[in-house]
């Protein structure tokens, strides 16, 4: 950038420093002109300051000084100037006004030259730390239509975020651009911010949207935190009390400020995530703003309440609205108990209980036909299936959380490392989806030198949990040349049932809102596992969120010390020559109902087996390759998608176990990982021969 670079302005600073030049050369040569003149060293000299529209001088402009000594002025910079400098090389003291000229010898004038900015505009450029920016020239001062870059660094401690305008980006200001160089046309003076996060950090920003921060009373509340290769995205706050507002209970929280009355379902609203569930941060900002999503609470007299023990119980609802929210209180006093009957028959579509509530007994919403989605919180711990008899077209179940978790920092109370790497994957990803023969028996990293191009994930649970569920949520995330290899167990739970078990929920504590990915009125017995799973839970204090676990590696691989047998026994039970025991055509069409979904979307599926211990295999099939060819065949034809690997390649000897049938030692694991990679590449060689 030119400081002064209009025409009229580069002419007048010639002219100025050709004077300038001129008074000093006369000076000079009546000095040297006669060899006989000796100034007397008495002799005053003069120095002027020649007069300018930017200054104005306070002391006597013209002054006479004894030859070597000083001159000082007392000046004042006029507003809309800035001082640039002068043509004698003066001291000037900006914060006393005073300029000094060492050491005079000769009469001088001194020029000054100044930057009048009253018909410029002033670009202010805000950053944490000012070595991290620059402009493309010496100055923020420029004319109206000049082109102006400015420049970000990274560096090793601080990563460049964005351009912004009117604040920083957590203070609510306007992202204008992400590139390190932006350029762009001055048209007023401007005000940009250079945003930068610590390299390793994130940033959510909630806002009350509405309601207030309990504590505090702000509007308000940042959470900033290292970013984990582990928990690829973040737990949300918990239902703990930390947002309020009169007469509205908050149900989770959105991307944008939307009211939960505005649509049918949950899954509707811009980037929902259940209170103490997983939100994803951009990897491009590390910032997320989160907004509370609050539902307004039902009229208290569109309810009929009974009084026990200090606490309110609903007893019959009465009103005419389909959306209902409980309140959380009546007259101050906690409403805590959905009593029998006291929606049977109701018209309700979309219902919300409070954190209070903590009992809903048989049948208190049996018979709600129409009811599509319940808001819920884990406070709830006494309920059963019979509750909501008759609830055939219930889809959306919503759990928030109101307590930390239990199983936080435990291999299988942290299932929600796998749904987080499958929700953030970037580009394609490989998928193994089974029970913990998979969870023990898989080297994710070989996986990921093999297929470089692919995220690898581990989607090894436990047996006593439905793959069926999995699959589903994993099916909607899949795009384009995904891969997803369903190896499950010999049993029925993870060869396509549908029946939900108390251990999904232990697994999957931290990410509750994997229960809304799903249509529940496909699976059953949702509400006697959640029973079970709170009875297990009891009333525990809980852990922080995302603790780490120890043993559990970024693909989802357990990697817990299994390095030899550790002495168990096994009994010769599975029966190769009965397959149909193990998958059901009413199994195998849901399998199958997934891979459909699959295929749409552009991904594969594919069939694989888990791992076995050869003495848990029937003393007819032990060994048997035509056992193990009929069963393998059996999978082929139920199933409409390859089935790469023959059921005996997995069939492996008792010492490649560790205290389990399905948990393999760290040599097993090797065996079970070039078995399936090879079993894979095959695949890939020829498609068309599975």
């Amino acid at each position: 950038m030119n400081l002064l670079n209009s025409t009229e302005k580069k002419v007048g600073l010639v002219l100025r420093l050709a004077v300038i030049a001129a008074i000093a050369t006369v000076i000079v040569c009546l000095c040297a002109c006669s060899e006989t003149f000796v100034r007397p060293t008495t002799e005053k000299v003069k120095v002027a300051l020649i007069p300018s529209d930017g200054i104005t001088v306070v002391s006597n402009n013209i002054v006479d000084v004894v030859p070597g000594k000083s001159a000082e002025f007392q000046i004042k910079v006029n507003d809309g100037y800035i001082y640039q400098g002068n043509s004698a090389g003066a001291y000037y003291n900006p914060k006393t006004g005073k300029l000094t000229l060492s050491v005079v010898k000769y009469p001088t004038s001194v020029e000054f030259f100044l930057l009048n900015t009253n018909n410029m505009l002033k670009l202010e450029l805000e950053c944490p730390l000012a070595s991290l920016v620059s402009y493309d020239g010496e100055d923020e001062w420029y004319d109206n239509g000049d082109t102006v870059k400015v420049t970000a660094f990274d560096s090793t401690s601080y990563n460049f975020v964005g351009w912004s305008s009117g604040a920083y980006l957590e203070d609510g200001g306007k992202l204008i651009s992400t590139d390190l160089e932006y350029t762009f046309v001055m048209e007023s003076s401007t005000k940009i911010f250079a945003n930068y996060r610590q390299a390793d950090q994130y940033t959510i920003i909630y806002h009350a949207n509405g309601g207030k921060v309990a504590k505090t009373g702000e509007d308000t509340i940042r959470v900033s935190s290292k970013r984990d290769t582990i928990f690829t995205c973040r737990n949300t706050i918990h239902s703990n009390g930390t947002f309020v507002r009169e007469g509205y209970m908050p149900v989770g929280y959105s991307t944008e400020p939307v009211n939960f009355e505005d649509y049918t379902t949950v899954n509707d609203i811009p980037g929902f995530s259940n209170m103490g569930g997983v939100c994803v941060v951009p990897d491009d900002t590390c910032t997320l703003e989160l907004y509370v999503v609050w539902a307004k609470e039902q009229d208290l007299n569109d309810f009929y309440f009974e009084m026990s023990g200090g606490e309110m119980i609903v007893k019959k609802y009465r009103g005419k609205d389909k959306i209902v929210v409980i309140p959380e209180t009546n007259n101050g006093i906690p409403i805590t108990r959905i009593k029998e009957g006291a929606f049977a028959g109701s018209n309700v579509t979309n219902v919300v209980l409070s954190r209070n509530i903590k009992i809903i007994d048989d049948n208190g919403f049996g018979g709600c036909y129409a009811m599509k989605q319940i808001v819920f919180f884990d406070s709830v711990n006494k309920v059963s299936n019979n509750a909501f008899t008759g609830c055939s077209k219930l889809s959306t179940i919503v759990l928030n959380s109101q307590r930390l978790s239990h199983y936080a920092g435990s291999a299988e109370g942290t299932f929600c490392i796998k749904y987080m790497r499958v929700k953030t994957a970037p580009g394609k990803m490989l998928v193994v989806v089974s029970g913990s023969s998979t969870l023990n028996g898989m080297k994710s990293e070989v996986f990921q030198e093999r297929y470089p191009d692919y995220t690898i994930v581990n989607y090894g649970t436990n047996a006593g949990t439905p793959s069926y569920f999995y699959l589903n949520v994993i099916s909607n995330y899949v795009g384009k040349g995904d891969i997803i290899i369903h190896a499950g167990e010999h049993g029925s739970t993870t060869m396509g049932s549908n029946q939900i078990q108390w251990k999904l929920f232990r697994g999957n504590e931290q990410c509750y809102d994997i229960f809304r990915e799903v249509d529940m009125t496909k699976y059953t017995n949702f509400w006697n596992a959640y029973q079970e799973f709170q009875n297990d839970r009891g009333s525990s204090v809980g852990k922080p969120y995302q603790t780490p676990c120890g043993t559990m590696n970024e693909y989802g691989d357990l990697t817990n010390n299994r390095t030899v047998n550790n002495g168990f026994k096994a009994s010769g039970s599975y029966d190769f020559t009965k397959p149909s025991n193990y998958l059901s055509s009413a199994n195998a069409g849901r399998l199958n109902e997934i891979n459909s979904i699959i295929v749409s979307k552009g991904g594969t599926m594919l069939g694989s087996f888990a791992t076995l211990d050869l003495d848990a295999v029937a003393k007819a099939c032990k060994n048997n390759q035509a056992a193990y060819d009929q069963y393998t065949l059996y999978f082929r034809n139920m199933l409409n998608y390859p089935v790469i690997s023959n059921v005996g390649t997995y069939v492996m000897e008792h010492h490649y176990f560790y205290d389990s049938i399905w948990h393999c030692t760290f040599a097993g694991a090797d065996i079970r990982t070039a078995n399936l990679l090879a079993d894979l590449d095959s695949y890939f060689e020829d498609p068309t021969g599975f």
